[in-house]
């Protein structure tokens, strides 16, 4: 039982991330490693299709005789189990390094942005499909290799797993570390406002990046409502545009601040930290909506930074 529980663990977690990697990258245009691991492989898929496939070996023969309601209790079933972990896993990664790493707060009837109906209704589907017609067959194709391919497959495996675990949790608990040490400089620097060149070109572009977008909406409105609007749509265009040229202004204004000695040495301490961060930035790529109350526009700084100094 427990070396079947390892085997779906190694498989499934493989499939998870040849599945959601494709899946996050083409939504994104570009190539995402997706998950925590350096390796291709992400655990919660492991730990939910465990806890199915084996909890459904018990639970099947209490299910209905009727075919569409056997179906429907499992798949509701199947979607609770993987919501469940999704749930706690996004609960248990922000209380330990307060970051939420996947947000679902835009899709509707969702449970505190963790899990969205959507999705727990595609993992109950998905997985039955996994329980019903495919996890017996992986099964007996893993059998069908010798007692010792199948120890020397899992020792690897799980010696690889165990390593990149280890490796892992240190660079979460440094990045964490280091994000800590950041916000608590800017927090320090925002007394008096004050940003270094980099950081300004960087909260510049990420102004100019807003503002286009937000020119984009209003010219798909005006579009829509040119007859009845224009004149509105006018004034709203000239609004923004004129809170882009006031934010760019002040922006560049900072650049010719007088610092005192103390401001210097904080804002070296603050790019210091900066460039450490880029080593373990890789986690805000992997999670693209990746967000925090705490370390708040923390995240978008170290992605653009690292995106832009390759």
């Amino acid at each position: 039982m427990i070396q079947e529980w390892l085997i779906m663990f190694m498989i499934y977690s493989v499939i998870g991330w040849v599945w959601e990697t494709p899946f996050v990258s083409i939504r994104q245009k570009r190539l995402i490693n997706r998950g925590f691991l350096h390796g291709p492989m992400i655990p919660i898929y492991g730990f939910a299709s465990v806890t199915i496939m084996s909890s459904m070996e018990f639970i099947e023969p209490y299910l209905p005789l009727e075919k569409w309601h056997m179906i429907l209790i499992s798949i509701v079933y199947i979607g609770i189990v993987a919501s469940v972990w999704e749930y706690v896993t996004s609960y248990l990664l922000e209380k330990f390094f307060h970051t939420r790493w996947w947000d679902y707060s835009e899709h509707r009837y969702n449970v505190n942005g963790r899990i969205a109906l959507d999705y727990s209704i595609g993992w109950g589907i998905g997985g039955y499909i996994f329980w019903r017609f495919i996890n017996s067959s992986i099964l007996d194709s893993v059998y069908c290799l010798s007692s010792e391919q199948l120890r020397m497959i899992m020792t690897i495996f799980y010696s690889i797993v165990l390593v990149d675990t280890y490796v892992t949790i240190r660079e979460l608990i440094s990045l964490n570390q280091i994000m800590n040490k950041l916000s608590t400089v800017s927090e320090e620097l925002a007394t008096s406002v004050v940003y270094n060149i980099d950081n300004i070109n960087i909260e510049i572009e990420q102004r100019k990046e807003r503002f286009r977008k937000s020119l984009d909406e209003v010219k798909e409105k005006a579009e829509e409502r040119y007859d009845t609007k224009r004149k509105d749509m006018k004034e709203i265009f000239e609004k923004k545009r004129n809170e882009f040229s006031e934010h760019v202004l002040l922006l560049k204004q900072r650049k010719n601040m007088i610092l005192s000695e103390r401001q210097k040495q904080s804002i070296e301490h603050f790019n210091r930290l900066l460039e450490r961060s880029k080593d373990f930035a890789r986690f805000y790529n992997n999670y693209p909506k990746a967000s925090s109350l705490k370390f708040k526009n923390m995240i978008q700084v170290i992605r653009y930074k690292r995106n832009h100094e390759k």
